[in-house]
């Protein structure tokens, strides 16, 4: 499990998944500046790191049909704000559980089955569970949205928020 170094203090950005049908794929856009160096890879899943191991985003390469629908799915309910960056990550992780609620608005990415000790706020939409030693165990995407053609994805890219 990679580790992650936490500041307890709120990030001050903004994190939005825009699901696209057309390409059966979730991104997860932060507003966070930051240039990519690295990859992180759970399967199907991805995350984007910046040079000093900052969270720039994440991809799922996996139709949300195989996603585990999970009727009774509750996120937690309120996280500590937190800036977070990944310390000695490995490149490769086991492949994640991809579980999420009825109207896949939600999704856990789990990482690992342990208990969380913390759920940190990383930035506004975006939960991430850790462990006892800052051990990363699962991020939650709240508010996924249909993106059919990337529309609103570039429309928030550019401006900022879709409404």
């Amino acid at each position: 499990m990679p580790r992650l170094a936490v500041e307890w203090k709120a990030s001050g950005h903004r994190a939005r998944g825009f699901y696209h049908p057309d390409e059966d794929r979730l991104v997860v856009c932060m507003d966070r500046p930051g240039t990519f160096a690295a990859l992180v890879d759970a399967g199907d899943v991805s995350f984007d790191l910046d040079d000093e191991g900052g969270l720039l985003g994440l991809t799922v390469e996996s139709p949300r049909e195989d996603w585990e629908v999970t009727p009774d799915l509750m996120a937690p309910r309120i996280g500590i704000p937190a800036t977070v960056r990944f310390v000695d990550f490995p490149q490769v992780l086991a492949p994640a559980r991809l579980l999420t609620d009825p109207d896949y608005m939600m999704l856990c990415i789990r990482l690992a089955d342990a208990q969380p000790v913390h759920v940190v706020e990383a930035c506004e939409g975006l939960l991430l569970e850790l462990g006892e030693q800052s051990e990363f165990l699962a991020v939650w995407i709240m508010g996924i949205e249909e993106d059919y053609g990337s529309r609103r994805e570039r429309a928030w890219r550019t401006a900022g928020r879709v409404t």
